[in-house]
This record gives structure tokens, sequence and C-alpha cells, in this order.
């Protein structure tokens, strides 16, 4: 097995692998670019490929796909695509259509032009989710996290479980 080649002075600047260049955002942004006909349409293989709306009819919509064929689908089964300016964008959640196929290709060509997706999220915002099998208990000091949003979700699920607390204050007070 080779061994990794030992690097001298300095490490070299990531910036390459965090951010799209002005010159590559140029060019993504001169695609051509149809928000009424440009689509994502389900394949096998690639899992969505970018297809162009020809016809409608009724609740069928017929596209061209890159290799010159037309086929047939369902509306429900094809997704929108976002405006060239989204391409290879850093934060996800700016996109405008945020939808599977958006973010499998917004993924797949920051890899292909070798940029790093990180999202950094600060701790105050992410939650930490409990088991299931705590999901609708009675008594929450058994919750694993007892923080605002698992204490929301526990009566949450216990109310449309129709499963209701009754404080022993009310209690006292109807007897």
């Amino acid at each position: 097995m080779p061994k990794p080649p030992v690097q001298v002075g300095e490490d070299p600047d990531p910036t390459e692998f965090l951010f799209v260049s002005l010159e590559q955002k140029r060019i993504d942004q001169s695609k051509p670019y149809d928000s009424k006909k440009a689509c994502w349409v389900p394949e096998e293989k690639e899992g969505y490929v970018l297809g162009e709306i020809k016809a409608t009819k009724g609740d069928l919509v017929t596209v061209a796909l890159p290799g010159g064929e037309e086929k047939n689908f369902k509306k429900e089964q094809l997704s929108q695509v976002n405006p060239p300016k989204f391409e290879k964008v850093e934060d996800m959640a700016d996109l405008t259509y945020l939808n599977e196929a958006a973010v499998l290709h917004n993924l797949r060509q920051r890899y292909y032009s070798r940029l790093i997706y990180t999202k950094d999220f600060k701790k105050d915002l992410v939650s930490q989710v409990n088991p299931p099998k705590y999901e609708k208990c009675e008594d929450m000091s058994n919750l694993t996290y007892l923080n605002d949003a698992s204490v929301l979700h526990n009566l949450r699920q216990r109310y449309y479980a129709k499963l209701i607390y009754v404080s022993i204050a009310t209690a006292w007070l109807r007897c």
C-alpha cells in the first residue's frame, strides 16, 4: 500500500473545495432554462433525469427525455427544476423547489465539481428525538431527551391517539 505524501509547510487553502468560483457560477447561470417546460423525471438508473415537457393532456404529461425518446408520465411523478442561479448552491434550504430530485441533482453536481457539502447547525436549533417506545408515555420523566420539542411531540401524539392528561386539580374540582 503506497504511503500518502508528506506535506511540508502550511495547509493548502480549502476554499476551492467549499465554494463555487465566480467563473463557474457564470457558466452555470448561462444554461438555458424554461420554468414551464423543464422538469425532473424519475428514471431507474440515474434516479432522476432532466426532461422537457412537450404536451399536457389532462393528468398525463408527454416529456422529451435526453436520449431523444418521448414518454408519458402522470403529473405527480414529475418534479420542478430550480433556476440555474441555484446550481451547486451551498445551502439547499435556499432552493426554490426543494424536492428529492433537486437535492439529488445539487449533491451530484457538487460531487462532480469536487465541492464538499457542509451545513452547520446551531446546537440550539437541533433537538434530539426520543425513541418510539416513549412516543405516548404518560410519565414524561421517562423521556430520554426532555426538551420543548420532545414534550410537545409527546403531547401531540397522545392527543391524536385520544389519550388525554387529567390534572389532579381539575379532577378534584369536579367531585
